[in-house]
């Protein structure tokens, strides 16, 4: 038996809206990969963060917003400032490919919903997987388009949050479908 989606209110343009922290490679032993985070209304990433493209066509757009001012490429590469989740989540839906400036140097991000919803933990690792089973569907010349829909994400969140449960993480008994 499913359980009928709860669906979670957008914050106002006046209320923080609640997001996450994705930690680059040098950062997650102090803070973990991912951390929750209320982010005011004040906050650059509501007028300059980024859309992440497959996100969008999901039906969860996702706004990202670079902790590093600097841009990446005047930075000398650095490992740990790597941040393959962010990469992931930054591919275009016509190559399964992010540009180059999401590819090195990204460092840590705040992500937040384009429609103010709030963003949980459960909700970014399943958009993040969702990418990832995208790009290894893909086989270098052409991308799963058909899959990069509301419904084909939702499809996959729910065998996604079985899995988890399945394999012991909790957590994910709350995420909540459609995200």
């Amino acid at each position: 038996m499913h359980e009928p989606p709860i669906t979670l209110p957008a914050a106002g343009p006046n209320e923080p809206v609640e997001g996450v922290i994705i930690a680059c490679n040098d950062e997650r032993a102090s803070r973990g990969i991912f951390s929750s985070v209320q982010v005011p209304p004040s906050h650059q990433i509501h007028q300059q963060g980024i859309l992440a493209p497959l996100t969008a066509l999901v039906g969860v757009p996702i706004l990202v917003w670079r902790h590093i001012e600097q841009d990446p490429f005047t930075i000398e590469r650095s490992s740990g400032l790597d941040n393959q989740i962010v990469t992931y989540l930054m591919i275009q839906p016509h190559n399964g490919l992010a540009d180059m400036m999401w590819q090195l140097n990204v460092g840590t991000v705040t992500v937040v919903r384009q429609d103010r919803k709030p963003l949980t933990l459960e909700a970014i690792e399943a958009l993040w997987q969702f990418c990832s089973s995208i790009i290894s569907d893909s086989d270098g010349l052409q991308v799963p388009t058909e899959r990069m829909t509301p419904e084909g994400f939702g499809e996959f969140c729910q065998k996604y949050k079985q899995r988890m449960i399945r394999d012991g993480k909790t957590r994910f008994k709350s995420l909540s479908i459609p995200i």
